[in-house]
């Protein structure tokens, strides 16, 4: 299992006061499938949870976009679960918006991971 964790709060490196809401794009770089937890909390407890399902690498359905992720500009914490031992084969894209215009772009080398 590989996990991996991205926080936002006012005043941190990725300020959670400009961020409206995120897209999350999560791309499978693994020729096995990839199994995904996607866990998404605030201060008042969770507010996205899903679990997905991304075929492997170069077959349809090995990327995933989850658009419109409100955060409110609030602080928020994405926690996601993988089932591969790596997080080098899991590509993530966070794409930070205020006001429907994409003001940052993170990718999974700003995630804590963990394996």
């Amino acid at each position: 299992m590989s996990i991996f964790q991205l926080h936002s709060k006012a005043g941190y490196p990725i300020d959670a006061s400009y961020i409206q809401s995120c897209d999350l794009e999560i791309r499978n770089l693994h020729v096995h499938d990839l199994d995904i937890l996607i866990q998404v909390n605030n201060d008042f407890g969770i507010f996205h949870y899903s679990l997905h399902n991304l075929s492997g690498l170069n077959q349809p359905g090995s990327t995933l976009v989850i658009p419109e992720i409100y955060t409110h500009h609030a602080a928020f914490s994405f926690l996601l679960i993988t089932n591969l031992l790596t997080t080098s084969t899991t590509a993530l894209t966070l794409f930070a918006k205020n006001n429907g215009q994409v003001i940052a772009i993170f990718t999974q080398n700003e995630f804590i991971k963990f394996e």
